[in-house]
């Protein structure tokens, strides 16, 4: 895949098949491993990082989108009918 800073160049190029993100516990414990006292982090635990972050506030929002929803159906008369429909993509499906 060409790069962002350099897409005409032949020689700023990245392999996509070459890039592998670890499993929770792998990754997890690589990052328990950093001592800040010791040195500053690495790209890589950077990258580790915002992984963990993007997934944890991927779970915040289905767990706001499911109180949402419990919030609209107790706001409901009791017996009166009501559908939800709820489609939040593929990323959500896990």
């Amino acid at each position: 895949a060409p790069s962002e800073r350099r897409p005409n160049s032949k020689k700023h190029r990245h392999n996509l098949k070459d890039i592998r993100i670890p499993s929770f516990e792998a990754g997890f414990s690589e990052i328990l491993q950093f001592d800040p006292e010791a040195r500053i982090s690495s790209r890589r635990e950077r990258v580790l990082a915002k992984i963990f972050v993007d997934v944890f506030q991927l779970c915040i929002v289905d767990l706001a989108a499911v109180l949402k929803m419990a919030e609209v159906v107790l706001q409901r008369p009791v017996g009166s009918q009501l559908v939800v429909v709820h489609y939040a993509g593929g990323d959500h499906a896990d």
